[in-house]
C-alpha cells in the first residue's frame, strides 16, 4: 500500500473514531458539558466544526487527556486505547498537511 492510500485510511478511522467519541460525549451529559466547557462551544455549534481537523484533535485529546474516560469509552466502543492515540496523531498529521 503506499503512502497516500495508508495515510488516506488512517485519516478515515480517526474520523470514524472521533464520531464514535462525539456519540458517545452526547450521550454523556455530566462528560459533554466538561468538553463544552473546555472548548468554548455551544452544543448548536458541533456541527459546524466536526468536519475540522483541529475540532477533532480536540475531541480525541480530550479523551486522551482522562485516563479513566479513555478506558470507559474504549470498553464501550469495543476499540483499543492506542487506537485512539494513532487516531489523534493522523488527525493532527492532516491538520499539519492543511496549513
Amino acid at each position: 500500500m503506499n503512502k497516500f492510500l495508508k495515510q488516506s485510511s488512517n485519516s478515515e478511522f480517526a474520523k470514524e473514531i472521533v464520531t464514535k467519541a462525539l456519540t458517545y460525549l452526547a450521550n454523556e451529559p455530566q462528560i459533554f458539558s466538561r468538553f463544552l466547557s473546555l472548548t468554548g462551544l455551544e452544543p448548536d455549534e458541533i456541527r459546524s466544526q466536526v468536519n475540522f481537523n483541529t475540532f477533532q484533535s480536540a475531541v480525541l485529546e480530550f479523551l486522551l487527556s482522562d485516563e479513566a474516560l479513555l478506558l470507559t469509552f474504549c470498553s464501550n466502543s469495543a476499540i483499543d486505547p492506542m487506537s485512539i492515540k494513532a487516531a489523534y496523531h493522523a488527525i493532527s498529521q492532516d491538520q499539519h498537511l492543511d496549513q
